[in-house]
């Protein structure tokens, strides 16, 4: 305004959504962290370990990190197409870091060493979590490519890049990050469980003999 002030034209503000688009933002951010404690909740409910929630807590951040980044570098930005998109993709980052882990978990009750158990993990699930990302993320192709209205194809196109930017990222973590976290903080903590439960049913089997 000052500087178009001296020829005698005034700007007004006709209409400002910046206020309504920061609101929408905030509320889809406590969306988005409110899913996520629920689906921790819920992880530990079927679970019943607390090690293997922390996993899964450092796995989904990190990949909506990573997630962050790719935007970055493709030129998105954070808006509400984008924030909707990611808050969305919160429930399927959960898949990839839960199915490597139980695989880790499922090696050492075989009796493989962590460091074995941790890769053989990767190895098992590798097929199965690649799958399930690119189905759901071949999903939104028919919708990109067969609308034809131009507005409704670019947020068709937003939301599929911000689902989809993050199961990339959740496959980088679940075979990068989960397999050494598992050996590093649940791992331990499964072997002595197993190795009580060992000298446990030892015991028992003695006491019968007596």
């Amino acid at each position: 305004r000052e500087e178009f002030a001296p020829y005698g034209i005034e700007f007004t503000v006709g209409f400002d959504a910046a206020e309504t688009i920061e609101e929408q933002l905030d509320r889809l951010q406590d969306l988005a962290i409110t899913g996520f404690l629920i689906a921790l909740v819920v992880l530990f409910l079927f679970l019943r370990e607390l090690r293997a929630v922390a996993v899964v807590a450092v796995a989904v951040p990190v990949s909506l990190l990573v997630a962050g980044a790719m935007l970055y570098l493709g030129g998105y930005t954070l808006n509400l197409i984008t924030m909707l998109g990611l808050a969305v993709g919160i429930g399927a980052l959960v898949d990839n870091s839960v199915v490597v882990f139980e695989a880790v978990q499922r090696g050492l009750e075989r009796g493989l060493a962590a460091d074995t158990a941790a890769i053989s993990a990767v190895q098992r699930t590798m097929r199965a979590i690649v799958a399930g990302s690119l189905t759901h993320g071949i999903v939104f192709l028919p919708a990109i490519f067969l609308v034809e209205d131009s507005m409704v194809r670019g947020a068709l196109e937003l939301v599929a890049v911000a689902i989809i930017f993050p199961l990339f990222a959740s496959l980088l973590v679940a075979i990068g990050l989960v397999p050494l976290l598992a050996e590093r903080l649940a791992a331990p903590a499964a072997l002595a469980r197993l190795k009580r439960e060992a000298q446990t049913g030892t015991e028992l089997v003695e006491g019968d003999r007596l």
